[in-house]
């Protein structure tokens, strides 16, 4: 089925069911929600509380929810996987999770968040269908950013969002939602997931699984799968866009570094005592084989606008607790003209009885693909004859078996998941950027090389793993700080870590506390800093901070990152004049580290604020700027990046890391003093205000550029009193409008109050004189007058 097809089938679906999931703002669904307690009947609610939310701190964007999905599917009111941030490039329509397993009946079932073709294609529901309106059925935000709203102490990252969702809705107690074949597993998952903006971290998203039997039967032989349909290009409502796109899978991070040295010696809980792997794969090195399953445009430009499109996204299993767990990577297409052989739609294997052909629309096939282990060819690779070309591919990467992590893995017996048994899994998003050297399309793997470039995606799987478990790092204490290998000269290098989840990423010193005073004409900015000079790196255990950089953004009401520019950066100087390197000593002076000017220390707080803001220790005044032209101001910390010594293979180093501007972001608009009585005069700006001149370019209008209208026209009253009646008359003594101030207008200030020369009968005003008056709150009157030029 096309996809305009199931567009066609969900609109019908809801002229039957009314609004779609999702559709309903949260606060409305809430008092919806609670479904009836016998799970046997039909549930009382019309729909399930589902809800999406965009991981946004990152570079890499992406839509999650609470019932399995990912993506935007067609509400572009979400980023789908947006790559880099603001690049209005989307690598995601729509993608799900796949569970299947054999029940006690030896029923083959497959529970999917997303099948992308059939309808209803989604069989899992927010939170367990028990009647209890909890947390459960929505989605939870947590943050290690003390500035932000939703900071936690049980944060893991400057993002978290946390869902839960189950399969055990049938189409008899959600008929309006689930299709007639599903059969519940009985699974109830809880995700969470995890972004970072940090420079080495903010092209990947980790997800935290856990896969609990809330049924009764014990479940056998489960396998696990990430279901993905790119649709790679501009975003938004191109159809065309999905059929000029390519998929694969990269085993190794370096294709020309896959073997161990001769003489290496691997060491791992299950080798104490090591074991020579010099010549051997590199296995057992989660930095080098990266497993990720990868969709992108063809050729960087997406059809059918030309939309430079030159990055890549993709999917890796970061781990399971079987050790010995099986991948498989199985990609089809959708055939333009809606129908075509299945053979002729996806790469086909004469030799494995397991490898599916086409499109798996049943539970069996499904779960055939899940567990064939196999690993299709690249997309583009010849051998698949009529599929080596690009196309609206789809994959789906799976691994399995999985079991509890207390079960033996050496012992098939005990590959199961009883009643009340959970099993962990974590994955990853991840993107990579240049993937396009040129606009040609390779014959091929073997012709990769100087057309597509995989190291950036390679660098970021790598990362997701090192974040998710730090080599080297005991985390439990328990005296096992991971696997690693010794070198024929005796250099050790840590692979892994304990195999306990950290889900630290090296992290920049946390920014300031900032606080803006505006002025005539100017901005003040203050900070305090304590909390950044005295942090310590959670990673690396050493206070790593290195100095300040204020940037100020006017690029729109959520002040885009990408809008920043740099005013001023404070560096610390060299601690003692002097850099030792390999046992020479080579005077500071001589060494140019990037890391701006030693500027030291900022300006100190004047005398004049000093009292009024104790707790500030710096400050830095941004003049002349603009009266009534909203800013953003941002103090970050910045460190001085680190390389753990000692690493003869796939060192750990991170370059110096800044803080997120929007981690301390805080808006100010300049204005002149506010006036106290009828001395105090009250002006207009601009005065005439003349339709011929270009406020937009100056952003004096459509400052936060939402697109121009008649309604984005400006002038400001000026010099006013904290409240008052703002009154605008014609010269024929017709009143045009009255405004109230403060109104709450984003561009007002104490001061001042726009005017969109719009009438209070929503008329365009025309050219003329008009008189206004100001009236204070003590009944006196001061009179004016402007122009406006049209």
């Amino acid at each position: 089925m096309c996809k305009l097809s199931v567009v066609l089938l969900v609109l019908a679906a809801l002229c039957v069911r009314g609004i779609p999931a999702g559709a309903m703002p949260a606060a409305e669904r809430r008092s919806e929600i609670a479904p009836s307690a016998d799970p046997r009947g039909a549930l009382d609610t019309p729909f399930p509380n589902t809800e999406r939310r965009d991981h946004d701190v990152g570079e890499l964007w992406l839509t999650i929810t609470n019932w399995g999905f990912f993506g935007t599917e067609y509400d572009l009111n979400f980023s789908g996987c947006t790559f880099p941030a603001y690049s209005n490039t989307c690598y995601l329509f729509w993608g799900g999770l796949w569970v299947g397993a054999i029940n006690e009946e030896g029923d083959t079932l497959v529970s999917t968040g997303c099948e992308g073709w059939a309808g209803p294609h989604y069989e899992f529901y927010p939170g367990p269908l028990d009647g209890i309106d909890d947390h459960k059925d929505v989605i939870t935000e947590r943050s290690t950013r003390e500035s932000s709203p939703y900071y936690s102490p049980l944060a893991v990252s400057e993002q978290d969002f946390i869902a839960f969702y189950s399969d055990t809705a049938t189409s008899a107690t959600w008929p309006a939602f689930i299709g007639p074949d599903h059969e519940p597993l009985g699974i109830e998952v809880t995700q969470r997931s995890f972004a970072w903006s940090y420079s080495h971290a903010r092209d990947f998203i980790i997800f935290d699984l856990s896969l609990k039997n809330v049924g009764e039967d014990t479940l056998r032989d489960i396998y696990v799968g990430l279901f993905l349909d790119a649709d790679c290009g501009h975003c938004g409502e191109y159809w065309d866009k999905a059929w000029d796109d390519v998929t694969g899978f990269r085993r190794w991070r370096d294709p020309g570094d896959t073997l161990w040295p001769e003489g290496t010696t691997y060491y791992s809980w299950f080798y104490p005592d090591g074991i020579d792997v010099g010549g051997t794969a590199k296995v057992q090195s989660p930095a080098d084989r990266i497993d990720v399953a990868w969709a992108a445009d063809a050729n960087g430009f997406s059809a059918p606008d030309g939309w430079p499109t030159p990055g890549v996204f993709g999917t890796r299993l970061i781990q399971t607790p079987n050790p010995n767990v099986r991948i498989a990577y199985n990609w089809w297409y959708y055939p333009p003209n809606g129908w075509a052989p299945p053979e002729v739609c996806a790469p086909t294997d004469p030799e494995n009885p397991d490898d599916v052909l086409g499109e798996p629309d049943t539970d069996e096939l499904k779960y055939i693909l899940l567990t064939n282990g196999y690993i299709d060819p690249d997309q583009l690779d010849p051998v698949n004859g009529l599929c080596a070309a690009p196309a609206d591919a789809r994959y789906v990467l799976s691994c399995g078996p999985v079991f509890p992590p207390w079960r033996d893995p050496n012992d098939p017996t005990q590959w199961y998941c009883a009643p009340g048994d959970s099993i962990p899994i974590y994955l990853a998003y991840v993107a990579g950027e240049a993937f396009h050297v040129d606009a040609a399309i390779p014959n091929g793997p073997t012709d990769y090389e100087g057309h597509y470039d995989f190291s950036d995606l390679a660098v970021n799987a790598s990362w997701a793993y090192t974040v998710y478990d730090n080599p080297g790092l005991d985390t439990d204490q328990d005296g096992y700080r991971g696997d690693y290998v010794v070198s024929a000269f005796g250099d050790t290098a840590w692979l892994t870590g304990d195999r306990v989840p950290d889900f630290l990423a090296p992290g920049p010193p946390p920014a300031p506390s900032v606080t803006v005073v505006p002025g005539d004409g100017r901005v003040t900015i203050l900070w305090d800093g304590d909390l950044s000079e005295t942090a310590i790196d959670a990673v690396t255990g050493i206070k790593d901070f290195e100095g300040y950089r204020l940037y100020r953004s006017y690029s729109s009401a959520t002040a885009e990152i990408a809008g920043y520019s740099r005013l001023a950066q404070y560096d610390l100087p060299l601690r003692d004049g002097s850099w030792v390197w390999h046992g020479d000593t080579i005077p500071a002076d001589s060494l140019n580290l990037g890391m701006g000017h030693d500027d030291w220390p900022p300006p100190p707080v004047s005398e004049e604020l000093a009292s009024e803001y104790p707790a500030c220790d710096y400050m830095f005044v941004d003049e002349p700027v603009l009266n009534g032209l909203p800013g953003y101001y941002s103090v970050t910390a910045f460190d001085f990046g680190f390389r753990r010594g000692g690493q003869w293979f796939a060192p750990v180093q991170v370059e110096p890391i800044e803080s997120a501007p929007s981690a301390s972001h805080v808006r100010a608009v300049a204005h002149p003093e506010a006036g106290t009585g009828v001395d105090d005069r009250v002006w207009v700006v601009p005065n005439p205000y003349k339709d011929s001149e270009d406020y937009n370019s100056i952003r004096w209008e459509n400052w936060n550029r939402a697109g121009w209208s008649e309604h984005s026209r400006r002038l400001d009253f000026c010099g006013l009193p904290p409240r008052c009646t703002i009154r605008i008359f014609s010269m024929g003594g017709d009143l045009v409008d009255e405004i109230r101030h403060p109104s709450g207008h984003p561009v007002a200030t104490e001061s001042t109050e726009p005017w969109n020369i719009i009438s209070r009968d929503f008329q365009a005003v025309v050219s003329g004189i008009y008189i206004f008056s100001v009236e204070y709150e003590n009944g006196d009157n001061q009179l004016g007058r402007f122009v406006v030029i049209k």
